[in-house]
């Protein structure tokens, strides 16, 4: 569904729209689930993403680069195991934003890319079920879901 990597952009700034929305009904709370500094960074990642993919350009795909680059920095704690290096996530949130981010400025591989950024937005984890789709996971696919129903309804010259 990702073939295209206009779509891929649009799927790409519709979750991290969400993700970034979420974040801040979090903050809105009470409930402070990360530092101000990473909703902050999220805020700012969401609007220059969604910017560049209505308007593309020079300017903006840099400026996408150096969010890029920020946000990578959040997660960038990396761990040896036997057979290869894991990446330590602090910041799932951020994650998702980067994935994001990251289909939007790389087309060719935008299909993998959405991939994961579809995957990482909706698996979690609890002791009970281990990480994957779980029942946590049902309003995180429904986004996913509805995206692609929105997408079809309205039809591609709509987008």
């Amino acid at each position: 569904m990702c073939e295209d990597p206009e779509v891929t952009a649009h799927f790409a700034v519709f979750l991290a729209r969400h993700t970034g929305r979420r974040t801040n009904n979090k903050s809105n709370s009470g409930r402070l689930s990360k530092d101000e500094s990473h909703n902050e960074l999220i805020t700012t990642s969401v609007e220059r993403l969604g910017r560049y993919v209505e308007r593309p350009s020079d300017q903006g795909r840099e400026a996408l680069r150096e969010v890029l680059r920020e946000l990578e920095s959040v997660n960038n704690e990396y761990k040896s195991i036997p057979y290869g290096t894991v990446r330590i996530i602090q910041d799932k949130d951020v994650l998702i934003v980067e994935d994001a981010v990251q289909c939007v400025l790389s087309p060719y591989s935008a299909p993998s890319q959405a991939y994961h950024l579809a995957r990482d937005y909706a698996e979690r984890y609890d002791p009970r079920y281990g990480t994957g789709l779980i029942p946590e996971s049902a309003p995180l696919v429904m986004d996913l879901v509805n995206f692609w129903c929105d997408y079809y309804s309205i039809g591609r010259d709509d987008l």
